[in-house]
């Protein structure tokens, strides 16, 4: 039996703060979609906090990793 299936994993803080970052940025842009008031400041705090949620993801999966760093990569150019 592979004991390694078992074996239970600790949430890091940075993983905790990337997942909460990542749903608010998402309910946060979510609601701002629904005034019809140019906004452009908090969409853009929106956006910021989305990119923090991706960068703590990328960190936590290993920014070593070239895909992970492509993805992040990728991300902050779509977000432009």
């Amino acid at each position: 039996m592979n004991a390694s299936i078992l074996v239970t994993r600790t949430i890091s803080l940075n993983e905790k703060v990337g997942a909460i970052a990542l749903v608010v940025a998402g309910l946060f842009s979510l609601v701002l979609t629904h005034f019809a008031a140019p906004l452009a400041p908090l969409r853009l705090l929106a956006l910021a906090l989305a990119a923090f949620a991706a960068w703590c993801l990328c960190d936590e999966l290993g920014m070593r990793k070239p895909l992970n760093r492509g993805g992040f990569v990728f991300f902050a150019i779509a977000i432009q």
